[in-house]
């Protein structure tokens, strides 16, 4: 632990709900119970991003995990996973290609460089960017919106909307869980990766 390093926990209370929801640990690296929890959700759900959202944060934000995805100004995305010697996971094997086109989710993927909030909105992830002292007011305005509207047209146009993709969701993320495994015993994780990097750069010296 260094100095200014922060730190947050979820209540236990919170965390028991999410265990009983199937949203909690379920022993693979791609959460693949708590993918399926959140598209499974039967009410509209929105994300408002107002700082960094890296890796596993990144798909939460930006790959069907909730129904609206809203940005502040300063908001930005990367996919280290190349780089850490991991694969895709939460689903996003299957959605990135879906949402931005196989060459940008692959450019994402395999080069895993920043991308700004404007960026993603540009790619189709993001549906509306807000100055940070408006984004929760225009969210808020949002959210209520959605509850005026009859809680069954919403939920039966979410399910059939991502039915098709989520007849395929859990065959790609067992086939993630799969291929995360395997890369890691390939490149040996962070520190693999950084021990080939390490032994390759005396290699050309």
């Amino acid at each position: 632990m260094g100095k200014g390093d922060v730190f947050t926990t979820i209540p236990e209370e919170i965390q028991d709900a999410m265990v009983a929801r199937n949203m909690g640990p379920d022993g693979t690296m791609v959460l693949k119970t708590m993918t399926e929890a959140f598209w499974d959700f039967p009410k509209p759900s929105i994300v408002a991003v107002n700082g960094l959202a890296v890796g596993g944060a990144a798909n939460i934000a930006l790959v069907n995990f909730h129904d609206l995805v809203y940005c502040a100004e300063e908001a930005r995305f990367k996919y280290p996973f190349a780089n850490l010697g991991f694969t895709p996971e939460l689903g996003s094997s299957m959605m990135m290609p879906q949402l931005v086109g196989m060459c940008r989710a692959k450019e994402i993927m395999f080069l895993g460089d920043w991308f700004s909030a404007k960026e993603a909105k540009e790619m189709g992830l993001v549906n509306k960017i807000y100055a940070t002292d408006d984004l929760m007011p225009e969210v808020l305005k949002i959210a209520a919106k959605l509850c005026s509207m009859h809680p069954g047209s919403i939920s039966n146009s979410k399910k059939i909307l991502n039915n098709t993709m989520r007849k395929q969701l859990s065959a790609a993320l067992s086939e993630e869980q799969e291929q995360f495994m395997q890369a890691f015993r390939d490149t040996g994780g962070p520190g693999g990766v950084a021990k080939w990097k390490k032994n390759n750069v005396k290699a050309k010296l």
